[in-house]
């Protein structure tokens, strides 16, 4: 595998799990929020504060997958 194909597939994996963390983001998706794992990381925080802390983590995790085609290309 070279370096290409491997970037790729980088920003492939930013790119869908930026739009599925800003998605249920901004519709409120009650399963996403009740899983373990996501509220592992934001136990403390009303759900307000979580939608807006996975909307920006969202939006980073695109722009990440952008950056990461456009400087492989």
């Amino acid at each position: 595998m070279n370096v290409t194909v491997a970037g790729y597939i980088m920003a492939a994996l930013f790119g869908l799990s930026g739009a599925l963390c800003l998605s249920c983001a901004i519709v409120n998706s009650d399963w996403f929020f009740r899983y373990q794992g996501v509220k592992m990381l934001t136990w403390r925080l009303s759900r307000l504060w979580q939608r807006i802390l996975y909307a920006l983590l969202g939006c980073v995790m695109l722009v990440m997958a952008c950056y990461i085609v456009v400087s492989v290309a």
